[in-house]
C-alpha cells in the first residue's frame, strides 16, 4: 500500500457507530468514500503509529444552526478517546480567553472524593499555537504546519505531546473502548459526562455507600456491570 493514507468513517451523520468498518480499518487500513462527520485515518510517516480523527466541527454545512447535539457529542467523544485534541480555528478573528475565578469553576465540577483537591493540570495540558494565514502567507503557513507535524514524532516519549498519558489502550482494544464511549455519550441526554474511569468510580462509591445501610436490589448485576467495565478498560 506504500505511503497512501487510508481512512474510514467512524460515526455517520445519524450518530451510528461503524463497528465493522472500524474493525476492518484496524486490521487492513482500507479506504471508503469521504464526507464530513467523524472519520479516522492513520497518519503518514509518523512514529509511533498515530491515528487521526476528523470531526465535523462547528461549521458543518449539513446541519442547521440549531442542531448542535451531534457537535456536542462528537466533541465529548474526541476528549474521551484522544491523547491529543487539536481545535482548528481557520478565521483571523482574535480570540482572547479571560477566565475569572478559575479555581472556583474547577472546584464546582463534580469529582469523586479521591480527586476533590486534584488540580486541572492533572487532567489537561492547555496550549495555544498560532498559524499564519494560508491565503496571505502560504509558504510560512506550510512551514509552521511542518513544525507542528514534527511535534507528533515520538509524541509518547517523556516530554512529548502525549508523553504523560496514564491510560494506554492497546490497538486490539481501541475498537471496543471507543464503541463504549460513544454508546454512553449517545444515551446521555444532558451530555454532562465525566471521564469513563470517573463514572465507574462514582458508581462504585454509590454502591459501596448503599450496602452500608440496607439491602441493595440487583446488587449482583450492578457489581458485575462495574467489574466488566473496569476490566474492559
Amino acid at each position: 500500500m506504500g505511503d497512501a493514507c487510508f481512512s474510514t468513517q467512524l460515526i455517520d451523520g445519524d450518530g451510528v457507530f461503524n463497528v465493522s468498518g472500524l474493525d476492518h480499518f484496524m486490521k487492513f487500513n482500507l479506504v471508503t468514500n469521504y464526507q464530513r462527520y467523524i472519520w479516522l485515518a492513520k497518519a503518514q510517516n509518523i512514529e509511533p503509529c498515530t491515528l487521526v480523527m476528523d470531526l465535523e466541527g462547528t461549521d458543518g454545512r449539513e446541519r442547521g444552526e440549531d442542531d448542535t447535539a451531534f457537535e456536542k457529542q462528537s466533541a465529548l467523544f474526541a476528549l474521551a478517546v484522544s491523547d491529543i485534541v487539536l481545535i482548528n480555528i481557520p478565521r483571523k478573528t482574535t480570540l482572547l480567553f479571560v477566565i475569572r475565578d478559575k479555581s472556583k469553576i474547577w472546584d464546582a465540577v463534580p469529582k469523586p472524593h479521591a480527586h476533590k483537591e486534584t488540580p486541572l493540570s492533572e487532567f489537561f495540558n492547555v496550549e495555544v499555537m498560532a498559524l499564519s494565514s494560508y491565503e496571505e502567507k502560504e509558504e510560512l503557513f506550510k512551514e509552521q504546519v511542518s513544525h507542528l507535524r514534527e511535534r507528533f514524532q515520538h509524541s509518547i516519549a517523556p516530554g512529548g505531546l502525549a508523553g504523560d498519558r496514564r491510560v494506554v489502550v492497546p490497538a486490539s482494544g481501541f475498537s471496543f473502548s471507543s464503541q463504549q464511549f460513544w454508546k454512553v455519550i449517545k444515551e446521555n441526554k444532558d451530555l454532562d459526562l465525566p471521564a469513563h474511569k470517573v463514572m465507574v468510580a462514582t458508581e462504585w462509591q454509590q454502591v459501596e455507600e448503599a450496602v452500608q445501610h440496607d439491602y441493595v436490589p440487583g446488587f449482583g448485576k450492578k457489581l458485575s456491570s462495574l467489574l466488566d467495565r473496569c476490566l474492559s478498560e
